[in-house]
This record gives structure tokens, C-alpha cells and sequence, in this order.
């Protein structure tokens, strides 16, 4: 066989080896030369379509006195309460010396 007819032939072991190593330090290289140009950490994305954000209900509380009969008095304040809320004032004072 002269050396015309062998380079028509499938590469020996070594020769794939070789290449193999070569295309992995050059991706290596590759790769450390864009960490060393210092690509971006994070992005920034910014929302051009406005959303409309659901916001929690509040109670609007308006208290009231009782007269001697056991109806509404006259309101004596005003407070706002969170949508969900428990309070429990025993026998307290309910709002401020009522």
C-alpha cells in the first residue's frame, strides 16, 4: 500500500483521540475566554403591558353608640380593618372609652 491509498482510510485510534482533545481544550479556552470578557450576570426585563394587581378589601367601620331603648346611638368613630380579621375584646373597652 503506498501513502496515497492510506489516507482514504479511517483515522486510527490515536488520530481521533488527538482531535477529540484538542476540540475539548479548545472549548475549554473558549469558554474561559467569554467568563474573562465578563458576559452578563443577570438580566433586566422590564413589563410594558399593565397588569392590574388585586389589592386586599378593608372594612370601613363606623361606631355607634346604643340608647337606653337599645338602638343605634350617634356614631362616635371610625376605624378600618383588615379584610380578614379576629379581635376579641371580652368584656373591654371596645373603642376608645366605650
Amino acid at each position: 500500500m503506498n501513502e496515497v491509498e492510506g489516507k482514504g482510510k479511517s483515522l486510527g485510534y490515536d488520530v481521533l483521540f488527538g482531535r477529540y482533545v484538542v476540540g475539548a481544550i479548545a472549548l475549554i479556552a473558549i469558554g474561559l475566554l467569554l467568563l474573562a470578557l465578563g458576559l452578563p450576570k443577570t438580566e433586566t426585563y422590564t413589563e410594558t403591558i399593565p397588569v392590574q394587581v388585586t389589592r386586599e378589601t378593608e372594612w370601613n367601620v363606623t361606631w355607634y353608640t346604643f340608647t337606653p331603648e337599645g338602638k343605634w346611638g350617634a356614631p362616635v368613630g371610625y376605624s378600618t380593618f383588615p379584610a380578614t380579621f379576629t379581635y376579641n375584646w371580652d368584656k373591654g373597652k371596645v373603642y376608645d372609652d366605650y
